[in-house]
């Protein structure tokens, strides 16, 4: 049962009181009933001229009554028929209010998707016994079962709805401003939901309807959505509102609770939107401490949670899996030291690669084994056996690639093991790759899911093939790409990156296509990153500078698919 506010429960009292003085004294009456198959309408309306009263009968003109009753009191009799029909019977205005229960249900929830209250606020007292209704306990039970589950299931409708009616949302925050625990989510949803459909000042006006000392991070979270929607619509209440809201503390939950969701270039940009207002009304001070937690949070240690799929031929090995954490907490080990980047094995499963060499077949393969699961990466190893000698391997052949990492395929990397089973003279004999060079692989695909690139260096870990001896540097400018990317979203790619590190981004891949003699893609992602600053910029209203990136793509020409959708969006 919900527990409904005071406030609520104070309204009721009143409607009660002002109910039982306008309820005519009749219900000692005695009334006469000879119904035989007679509808219910004619039935109430006879009874109502028996006493002399007025009837207001809504949603019964399909039922019929058979019935026979003498001598009866009013009440009685109202109240067997309020059983018989699951009706509400009761008094406003002096006039006999006759209606089913469910038809009272579905004007409530009507009124609510209107962010309307009234007809339940009226019917609560009713529900709870506080104004006198006719028919039994049991009837009035169902009323408040009926009540407490339409607001139940319209509470955790819009709390899962990606676009939630906004009036509904406001409407259940009202009704809930008591019950923290429902009431924030609502009230944080209603903002969100108004935002959603560019009502940004009815979004205003709700948060100026609330209590300004709620500081729970959902509550903060919103501030935040709210002033950078204030902000890139050119409001001129943008201003206002953030000297009216603004706090160190406050901005600084923002950063603490996307590192923890994990929503990482959202809690920047609104950080680095607040820190852009300090500044610009001359609070150093604060803009210091914000600047400090901002860097703090870029510099920590970004933890990746990964599942590592082994192929089913090997994970039958009892030593299979000590292998793969063992080679993950070897990647870790690069990683944290040049990016801070840690890598930790959240689960290790068994799956089936296909037999064929097709990598987009693999990642089909991958994917499904995953079932329902989302991991923040999956690392799928494959075993290849091959009956040859290893000098007839060819691992520059296309068809035997060691590893496959493309940031533009999702949140999955490949890594193929080869062994070889061959015969001498003298005996059989099984042969492997190296401990380093298969560590190198690795480190290299991770690099290509961080958006690096091949580089003619030699030094570097991305040198488009291996050589005898495994290195694990990196050239300095893919450095620079994959601390751009550091907090992506793997599954979403560059359109989870923030402006900043978007034109970070653009500078890094601009270095990589001067530095390689050959096609290293650098055209292909330089498109890409100024396909997500279009759409970013778009999102914000700077129109302007979405084209401007826009015709950067088309001019670069490739890849086509990112191209065509520059044109699609241009053309808009």
């Amino acid at each position: 049962m919900i527990q409904y506010p005071r406030a609520v429960a104070l309204v009721a009292m009143l409607i009660g009181t002002m109910a039982a003085a306008q309820q005519p004294r009749v219900d000692a009456v005695s009334v006469t009933v000879e119904a035989d198959n007679k509808p219910l309408t004619d039935v109430l309306g006879d009874l109502a001229d028996q006493v002399g009263v007025g009837l207001i009968v809504q949603g019964t003109d399909l039922e019929r009554v058979t019935l026979a009753l003498n001598k009866v009191s009013f009440a009685d009799c109202v109240s067997i028929l309020a059983d018989m029909f699951g009706l509400l019977m009761t008094w406003e205005d002096g006039a006999l209010v006759a209606r089913p229960v469910e038809h009272a249900l579905a004007g409530v929830d009507k009124q609510l998707r209107e962010g309307k209250t009234d007809l339940l606020l009226s019917l609560r007292p009713l529900a709870q016994g506080k104004v006198p209704i006719y028919g039994s306990d049991e009837l009035r039970r169902s009323l408040a079962d009926g009540v407490s589950r339409l607001v139940e299931s319209r509470v955790s409708e819009t709390l899962v709805n990606q676009e939630p009616d906004p009036e509904l949302a406001r409407a259940l925050a009202d009704l809930h401003a008591d019950d923290p625990q429902t009431g924030v989510p609502l009230f944080c949803r209603a903002i969100q939901a108004y935002l959603g459909q560019g009502r940004t000042d009815e979004a205003l006006a709700l948060w100026f309807s609330r209590p300004a000392g709620n500081t729970s991070s959902q509550v903060t979270w919103t501030w935040g959505a709210l002033l950078a929607e204030l902000h890139y619509s050119g409001s001129p209440l943008a201003a206002e509102f953030w000297a009216r809201t603004f706090s160190t503390a406050r901005a600084t939950l923002i950063l603490q609770e996307g590192w923890r969701q994990s929503e990482y270039q959202d809690a920047l940009e609104f950080a680095r939107l607040n820190l852009a207002y300090a500044l610009g009304t001359g609070r150093q001070l604060e803009a210091d401490q914000l600047q400090a937690e901002i860097d703090g949070c870029l510099q920590s240690t970004r933890v990746v949670q990964v599942v590592c799929a082994i192929d089913q031929e090997a994970f039958s090995d009892p030593r299979s899996e000590a292998k793969v954490r063992a080679r993950v907490a070897r990647l870790s080990e690069v990683y944290q030291k040049a990016f801070g980047i840690s890598f930790c094995v959240a689960d290790v499963i068994a799956w089936d690669p296909p037999s064929d060499s097709n990598f987009r077949h693999q990642y089909t393969a991958l994917k499904r084994s995953l079932g329902l699961r989302k991991p923040e990466l999956t690392l799928g190893f494959i075993l290849e056996v091959f009956e040859m000698h290893p000098g007839d391997f060819d691992p520059g052949h296309a068809h035997l690639w060691t590893g496959y990492g493309c940031p533009h395929m999702g949140a999955y990397l490949l890594t193929r093991d080869f062994s070889f089973e061959y015969v001498t003279e003298f005996e059989a004999l099984e042969w492997t790759f190296s401990a380093g060079k298969v560590a190198e692989t690795l480190v290299h695909e991770m690099g290509h899911m961080f958006g690096a690139l091949h580089v003619d260096d030699l030094t570097s870990v991305m040198r488009p093939t291996p050589k005898d001896q495994p290195v694990f540097d990196f050239d300095e400018a893919n450095a620079r790409v994959i601390f751009s990317q550091k907090w992506k979203d793997f599954s979403r790619g560059a359109e989870s990156l923030g402006e900043v590190e978007l034109l970070d981004l653009l500078d890094g891949y601009q270095r990589l296509a001067e530095m390689s003699q050959r096609p290293n893609g650098a055209a292909e992602e330089l498109a890409r990153t100024h396909l997500a600053l279009a759409k970013l910029y778009r999102r914000r209203g700077q129109l302007d500078y979405s084209d401007r990136h826009l015709g950067s793509v088309i001019q670069i020409g490739v890849p086509n698919d990112i191209v065509t959708e520059a044109q699609r969006m241009y053309a808009r």
